[in-house]
């Protein structure tokens, strides 16, 4: 009698189906801790503009709670170009598209998940 070699799918190719409910259950919970994200962040910003208000009319550069919690007052730059800056700018962007579209630039992409929640109107 001859034996026949044991041909088994390695296990790193091996894709097991999960099934729907266990997927529906966590896009679910994934939905709901991105909605309390939402309602967190704008009672977030309510504080923010609240402390943002009272540390520029008072002066101050930095509160503190506790050692662990501060709050510092910081400074982002808005920029505004002259026409000519504006123009290199464009061409720079017109390159780099010209140069994504031959291959020449190279890519290192990073994949992710974007959670789009479209609240019903």
């Amino acid at each position: 009698m001859t034996s026949t070699p044991n041909r088994t799918v390695p296990r790193s190719n091996r894709v097991r189906p999960i099934p729907a409910e266990v997927i529906e259950r966590r896009l679910a919970q994934a939905r709901a801790l991105q909605n309390q994200i939402q309602v967190l962040e704008t009672q977030l910003d309510i504080e923010r503009a609240w402390i943002l208000e009272h540390m520029t009319t008072t002066g101050a550069d930095r509160l503190t709670l506790c050692p662990e919690f501060y709050v510092s007052l910081r400074t982002r730059h808005n920029w505004t170009y002259s026409p000519e800056t504006a123009r290199d700018m464009l061409r720079l962007r017109q390159t780099q598209k010209w140069e994504q579209s031959e291959g020449i630039a190279s890519d290192a992409p990073k994949r992710y998940i974007a959670l789009i929640n479209k609240e019903a109107k």
